[in-house]
């Protein structure tokens, strides 16, 4: 059944399941120190994955091969700076800019990223979401 839907609608579903995780870890962090409720929900996000990787029949060898571990090491160094980042500005600001902006900032990363190392190129109608998106990171970070 999932195969049936179209790749736009898990993305808004999981968005939006994102940003019920983020309003959580907002209003957890007035009594709970935000390192262990980042710890926690990675890890309960961890056990998850990995379920889910086992249910889906899928073979974590070749995880274990070549570069592979060095690059999923990176990564979750990278995760984990990520997510202290980004719950000290949960605990600074307001999640009403905070959580668009950052999503605004995590897009236009992996666009550059997939037109610089993927070779991807935008349409035009792309590139003029692009500038949306770009005046409204703008205007957001005016506060």
């Amino acid at each position: 059944m999932i195969k049936n839907i179209h790749w736009v609608h898990i993305i808004f579903f999981g968005a939006t399941l994102n940003v019920i995780v983020n309003f959580g870890y907002k209003v957890l962090a007035t009594d709970i120190p935000l390192g262990l409720i980042g710890a926690m929900g990675f890890g309960f996000a961890a056990i998850t994955l990995a379920i889910y990787g086992v249910f889906k029949r899928d073979h974590f060898r070749p995880l274990l091969v070549g570069k592979t571990p060095f690059y999923l090491f990176m990564m979750g160094c990278a995760a984990a700076v990520s997510a202290i980042c980004f719950f000290i500005a949960l605990a600074r600001g307001p999640i009403s800019l905070i959580d668009p902006l950052w999503a605004c900032v995590y897009s236009l990363v992996s666009l550059l990223i997939g037109m610089i190392l993927v070779k991807e190129r935008p349409n035009r109608t792309a590139i003029a979401g692009i500038i949306f998106y770009l005046s409204g990171v703008v205007l957001m970070s005016q506060g």
